[in-house]
């Protein structure tokens, strides 16, 4: 991440870091999830679906819950070489994942590696293109 865009691409997990200022921020005080639904829109999501997904959290705690996995990936570290069969998933309209953080990843996986790249696709594969992403997992 330290070579690359990919550090600045994932502001957002920083912001993540701090307690419960995220959930201020993009829930709002009265807890509608706006600026959520919009963060979500900037991210490629369609109106409908960050709605959608800004509803869900701001159900209570749901929110909290969805940042602890983000507050975690920095106190976890590495975790060693996986050695299962594994494949990524990435598309190039990904504002989030950029392409060399994505193909970086093969370096931490020891067995069989497969990466698969969409074209035109969001952040959001498996709303965007769930067929797609269906067939890859198979």
């Amino acid at each position: 991440m330290l070579t690359s865009r990919q550090a600045l691409a994932s502001w957002y997990l920083y912001f993540y870091q701090l307690p419960v200022l995220p959930e201020l921020f993009y829930l709002g005080r009265d807890g509608n999830g706006t600026r959520l639904s919009r963060m979500l829109q900037a991210g490629g999501q369609t109106i409908e679906r960050a709605d959608r997904d800004a509803h869900a959290m701001a159900q209570p705690g749901a929110y909290a819950a969805a940042l602890n996995w983000y507050r975690a990936v920095l106190l976890s570290g590495r975790v060693g070489h996986v050695t299962v069969p594994t494949m990524f998933v990435w598309s190039d309209a990904d504002k989030y994942i950029l392409r060399k953080a994505a193909q970086s990843c093969e370096r931490y996986v020891s067995g069989e590696y497969r990466f698969e790249a969409l074209h035109g696709v969001s952040h959001w594969m498996p709303d965007e293109q769930p067929d797609t992403v269906d067939r890859h997992s198979g």
